[in-house]
């Protein structure tokens, strides 16, 4: 046999095999060394969010070991505000030398994205176009970004006769200010703002009567049949109780929401309705409101709609574990005549807070935590809101 240097084609085949084999071999090991080592690096670097997963991967463990929470706050903020605190511009165009239009103008950035923020600025323009009735109402807003916002754009269209435009040059126009820095939650224009809660009760009442969603269930201090000789007391309806859940896909949810409805069953023998505004369009979500005396709700975006609660309303919100921003849907709450409490379900807000309110980063991590609060706590709490509740009622019959 005569030697060559070429090798027969089966041991070329054999060794481009080896050669592959060797180099996937090399590939799979880099890939985990990276998972391995980079994970532990970026976990190193972000404490917060390796908190966070944990957490989320033991949801009811957590909630169990929470039970200890504070006390509930009860919080005020200002229910009246100036129109020059939060809009600027002109706003009003004289039209064929008689008619004047009122233009408000929605500003885009990174937060107006998100549809409590865009809510921000529609609901102060709606409190400008009530300061000004004589005038016709026009919004510059380029297209909706969600089922909320596009439900309320709808409702100023059909009951409040709003002229929403695109693109419109030559117009005189006012701008919603909001102050969205973080690190400034008691700026003059941070969370919500209306000129009076009347403007809400006209928000409220115009679109439930526009809509026909008035009924049996609708909140409210409405009376029973009246009777012969009967006391204020025995004509007045008992309360109707609200939890407002979040999805199970995001964080900051009650866990334990049919426990605290069975809770209040017991103790109160109110009735208590349960929802998720996940696949619920703006009036279903504004229906809910309406038929709501008392709000128990995780903080989240499903707080918008607070302006829909009935006269007398009042709310509670539950922040998780380390995170904390009653200034932001208590504004809202004040601006629209709704009695504000909340509930921080840590047991150290000081220390807690300070630990995940520091950055972003620690802020959205701490945003995925459950909300457990103590039943008993709740409890104790409710019974003075639904006395409170009953007083309101009694001053407004």
């Amino acid at each position: 046999m005569v030697l060559t240097g070429r090798q027969s084609k089966p041991a070329l085949k054999y060794k481009q095999l080896a050669n592959r084999s060797i180099f996937l071999v090399a590939v799979l090991a880099l890939m985990s060394f990276l998972c391995r080592f980079g994970s532990v690096k970026f976990f190193a670097r972000s404490p917060q969010i390796s908190a966070s997963v944990q957490a989320q991967n033991s949801k009811m463990d957590l909630c169990l070991s929470l039970q200890r929470t504070e006390n509930v706050t009860t919080a005020q903020f200002r229910s009246e505000r100036q129109l020059v605190e939060f809009l600027e511009g002109p706003g009003l165009l004289e039209n064929n030398g008689n008619a004047l239009i009122a233009t408000c103008k929605f500003q885009y950035n990174n937060h107006s994205r998100h549809f409590p923020h865009a809510m921000q600025q529609l609901y102060r323009c709606h409190s400008w176009w009530q300061a000004n009735p004589d005038k016709q109402p026009w919004l510059v807003f380029k297209s909706p970004q969600n089922a909320f916002v596009g439900g309320f754009l709808t409702a100023l269209r059909d009951v409040f006769n709003v002229t929403i435009v695109r693109l419109r040059h030559n117009l005189k126009v006012v701008r919603p200010k909001v102050e969205y820095a973080f690190g400034s939650p008691f700026a003059a224009n941070f969370g919500y703002a209306m000129q009076s809660p009347r403007d809400a009760i006209v928000l409220r009442d115009s679109i439930l009567h526009h809509y026909d969603l008035l009924s049996d269930r609708t909140g409210g201090c409405h009376r029973k049949p009246s009777v012969v000789g009967a006391s204020v007391e025995n004509l007045m309806r008992e309360p109707s109780i609200g939890i407002l859940n979040r999805s199970q896909r995001t964080g900051r949810r009650f866990l334990s929401d049919s426990l605290l409805r069975d809770a209040i069953r017991e103790r109160f023998g109110l009735t208590v309705h349960m929802m998720t505004f996940d696949d619920k369009n703006f009036l279903q979500q504004v229906q809910f409101m309406s038929e709501t005396d008392i709000l128990l709700s995780p903080h989240g975006a499903q707080l918008t709609s607070i302006p829909f609660l009935p006269p007398c309303a009042r709310m509670m919100e539950f922040f998780p574990v380390g995170y904390l921003v009653p200034e932001f849907f208590g504004t809202l709450a004040a601006a629209s005549d709704v009695s504000y409490a909340y509930l921080y379900t840590g047991q150290d807000r000081i220390s807690e807070t300070a630990t995940w309110m520091k950055d972003a980063e620690s802020r959205q991590a701490a945003r995925l935590f459950p909300v457990c609060p103590n039943l008993e706590t709740v409890m104790d709490n409710l019974e003075e809101q639904i006395a409170a509740w009953r007083t309101c009622c009694r001053g407004k019959n």
